[in-house]
């Protein structure tokens, strides 16, 4: 039975501490992390691409485009203050060989309907931007984080 298409899925972010060397999703041994989920997102989780294009010219006329490099990309969480223990803005750990503390993030978007999920990984991510309200019904925060590379859509997770 094909998924139907989801609007505003259920999801969880965690978090665990990166290692400054390497790319990907590189930890040291029992890295300190969330010990659970931070919170469920609310709707409105965006992340801009990292890939620089640009399209090459021949006599004037567009012939092919050409990969010329990446930008680090950017994440913005929105969810409601829950397990305060959880939050990254608290992690003040400096990832070795780093000048500042660095964490690997994994968002996983929850499918009930079949029990499966579509998760995404944000590797060597470091906190930007911290915005928290308060709020009637709760109170809203929403970080962004600087990343440097990712991955995901896919179908399984490291830390969900």
């Amino acid at each position: 039975m094909p998924n139907e298409v989801r609007t505003f899925s259920e999801g969880t972010w965690r978090w665990v501490a990166a290692s400054a060397s390497g790319g990907g999703w590189v930890t040291a041994s029992a890295p300190v992390s969330s010990n659970g989920p931070v919170a469920f997102t609310q709707a409105g989780m965006t992340y801009t691409s990292a890939t620089k294009r640009t399209t090459v010219m021949d006599r004037g006329v567009p012939s092919h485009h050409k990969n010329i490099g990446r930008e680090a990309g950017e994440v913005t969480f929105s969810f409601l203050e829950a397990i305060t223990a959880n939050n990254p803005a608290l992690f003040k750990t400096t990832a070795g060989g780093a000048s500042l503390p660095l964490i690997h993030i994994e968002h996983k978007a929850t499918a009930t309907e079949d029990g499966s999920a579509v998760y995404r990984q944000f590797h060597h991510c470091t906190l930007i931007d911290d915005k928290w309200t308060e709020g009637e019904e709760g109170n809203p925060v929403a970080q962004t984080f600087r990343f440097l590379s990712m991955t995901g859509p896919t179908a399984s997770g490291y830390l969900g």
